[in-house]
């Protein structure tokens, strides 16, 4: 895991690295291991591009698994960073 204490994005979700978790005004969401070590990884690597590969790596350093499982995790975390328009995604494409 990342030396990242603790990250706000535009959304107004705050990302608290050391619990695993996403804060909301409203809530506080749990990630689960693939979720935290891939929105870490690209925290720490903002400015650079990553491939696929290198976050199939991270999100899962024990396991193979297909691309599929990667977008999975890329959406849930759209959808739980509360991003609504296209234009101002936490995470690009």
């Amino acid at each position: 895991m990342s030396n990242i204490e603790q990250i706000r994005f535009r959304t107004k979700v705050c990302f608290i690295a050391s619990q695993g978790v996403l804060k909301t005004p409203e809530s506080t969401l749990k990630l689960n291991l693939s979720e935290q070590y891939i929105l870490s990884y690209l925290i720490e690597n903002h400015s650079t591009p990553v491939t696929k590969d290198d976050l199939l790596k991270v999100g899962w350093p024990d396991r193979i698994v297909t691309e599929a499982s990667l977008f999975q995790v890329i959406r849930a975390l759209r959808v739980k960073l509360n991003e609504k328009t296209k234009g101002k995604r936490a995470i690009k494409q």
